[in-house]
């Protein structure tokens, strides 16, 4: 039996579908009474609704999901998954504000003793979520 709607997706986010991206998936799809199934580049199907089955996919970037939905409401679950990956699922622009960093340099020149920590960040971890 074929699913009532279907569609393939492209993981284009560098970190892949990872805790936070495949959340919001699960959130969305729990939202429609549609069996939402997801399968990575044609391989098992998991279920949609369960962010911890999502997270199993291990989708990278460039990987193809394909989501299927079936029940009432599969053509508005599949819609809204479409406006996920559209808006949610893509890279964003880091904007760095370094008032907070102004402050730390300025409280530890005006007090030597005062431990201070350091970040390295990859550029891939340099990413904003919604």
């Amino acid at each position: 039996m074929t699913p009532a709607c279907m569609r393939c997706f492209l993981v284009d986010h560098p970190c892949g579908l990872h805790a936070r991206p495949a959340a919001l998936f699960a959130r969305t799809a729990q939202q429609y009474g549609a069996a939402i199934f997801v399968g990575k580049n044609g391989e098992h199907m998991v279920n949609g609704k369960s962010v911890l089955a999502l997270l199993m996919l291990a989708a990278e970037c460039g990987d193809e999901l394909v989501v299927t939905a079936d029940g009432e409401d599969a053509r508005e679950a599949i819609a809204a998954i479409q406006g996920l990956f559209a808006d949610m699922l893509r890279p964003r622009d880091l904007t760095v504000d370094t008032t907070a960093a102004v402050a730390v340099a300025e409280a530890t020149a005006a007090c030597p003793d005062m431990t201070t920590l350091t970040f390295a960040c990859s550029a891939e971890d340099r990413v904003l979520w919604p």
